[in-house]
């Protein structure tokens, strides 16, 4: 079944505005709890401990909420098949007209090199032409060894 964009994105945007509200309303129970604890303070009320804690247990289970989804939606792995032109005198990624990917990071390496002269000492430490042809039974197609010059690819 093919998925229809505009109403993958209403039910993305209704779900967003669904959180939004429940987050809302969750914070405001929280904060009730607390200012009702406060106030039973002042007045010498025994429950006001259990207004306090309760409140402020609801206020720090959303935020944790919160920040478990986001932090959720940071973590992405992207699968990307395609190639590149590497010199291997000059230790350097050519950039191919036309080709987004190869451009992107050529000009990634180029920023992150001016900015930290210690990557471009490990790029060039390292070497990224030798594939690690064993592999190649396992993925089926060869891949880059581990090494400083991989990593930072």
């Amino acid at each position: 079944m093919k998925k229809h964009k505009i109403f993958s994105n209403y039910i993305n945007l209704q779900k967003d505005y669904s959180d939004l509200i429940l987050t809302s309303v969750l914070i405001a129970v929280g904060v009730n709890l607390l200012s009702s604890g406060i106030t039973e303070i002042l007045v010498g009320s025994h429950k006001a401990s259990l207004m306090i804690i309760g409140g402020f247990a609801v206020c720090i289970l959303v935020i944790i909420r919160i920040i478990y989804y986001k932090l959720k939606g940071l973590c992405k792995t992207a699968r990307i098949e395609g190639f590149i032109l590497y010199d291997s005198q000059s230790r350097k990624i050519l950039p191919v007209p036309e080709y987004g990917i190869s451009n992107s990071i050529v000009r990634y390496l180029d920023c992150s090199f001016a900015e930290n002269t210690s990557l471009e000492k490990l790029w060039n430490s390292d070497t990224i032409n030798v594939f690690d042809e064993k592999e190649k039974e396992t993925y089926n197609h060869p891949r880059l060894p581990v090494s400083h010059s991989g990593t930072l690819f």
